[in-house]
This record gives structure tokens, C-alpha cells and sequence, in this order.
């Protein structure tokens, strides 16, 4: 059997959109939801609590957390933190409620 190996850029349109994120210690990402995607993250460094819903989660490197449309999620570094967020659907930026933001967004 043979296998070939093709380059793909990191998004592929209306399907998903990968991104890298970093959270300095202390900060946090608004409380938000999304309408039109979920959400796969995962840690890659630092620590991190994750609200998901009404629970909050510690991850640590390697810890993964799906989110589902409409669900409510926010991440606080514990240290500073570095995770990867794959969006499955339609990726729009302005497809984010906000319901609580540190910065007034």
C-alpha cells in the first residue's frame, strides 16, 4: 500500500479553524459561548483552570476539553499557558456572546 503526504494550510473553510493561544498568569478569557462551532482544546503549556458549563476543571499539559455549541467556557492561567483551540463549523469571530470579559469586549 503505498502512502503520500500532503501539505494542508491550518484551516479548512466552514469545516474547522485551528489556532494557538497563550493566557499569561493571572489573566483570563472572556466568558463566552458560540452559536455556529464547538471547540477542542488542548494544553500544551502551563497550567490552567477551564470553566466548562457550571464545572471548572484544572488541565495541565496534554489535559483535553470539548466545548458544545452554546456552551458556555472561559480559561484563567494559573501560569502562563499555551493550548491549542480547534473550532469544528462555521468560524466567525463575531459568532461569540459574551456574557462577562476583563477588558469590556
Amino acid at each position: 500500500m503505498a502512502c503520500s503526504e500532503q501539505g494542508r494550510t491550518a484551516e479548512e473553510k466552514g469545516k474547522w479553524h485551528l489556532k494557538v493561544i497563550e493566557v499569561k498568569q493571572g489573566q483570563r478569557l472572556s466568558l463566552q459561548k458560540h452559536k455556529n462551532r464547538s471547540e477542542f482544546w488542548i494544553i500544551a503549556e502551563g497550567e490552567a483552570r477551564v470553566q466548562k458549563g457550571e464545572e471548572v476543571l484544572k488541565l495541565k499539559p496534554g489535559d483535553t476539553v470539548t466545548f458544545e455549541k452554546e456552551e458556555l467556557h472561559r480559561l484563567e492561567g494559573i501560569t502562563n499557558v499555551t493550548f491549542v483551540e480547534v473550532s469544528f463549523g462555521d468560524h466567525d469571530e463575531n459568532d461569540i456572546t459574551r456574557v462577562s470579559d476583563d477588558y469590556g469586549r
